[in-house]
């Protein structure tokens, strides 16, 4: 697990990170959708403010998005559209 939270993040070029040691953590998303090749959209979501210290539940049923909506808010994947904050920060 050590070696693959130290291991080197590659990015698209034009895209930087910002290290800070500590978020607050405040969510924005802005448009985001999430479709797989060939499938439908699984993640549509017009504004979404998630607050430092909020608890959100996430109530689906199998495929509703649930679990890919986590992976985009963990940074393991990048929306189909739009844009999702973290502190203001993209």
């Amino acid at each position: 697990l050590n070696q693959i939270m130290t291991a080197p993040v590659e990015r698209p070029q034009g895209q930087h990170f910002v290290r800070r040691e500590r978020l607050p953590g405040h969510y924005q998303l802005e448009g985001v959708k999430l479709g797989y090749a060939d499938g439908p959209t699984v993640v549509d979501i017009a504004s979404l403010r998630i607050k430092a210290g909020e608890r959100v539940v996430l109530l689906g049923g199998n495929g509703a998005g649930k679990s890919s909506l986590l992976r985009l808010l963990s940074g393991f994947g990048d929306p189909s559209a739009g844009r999702i904050l973290l502190d203001g920060l993209s």
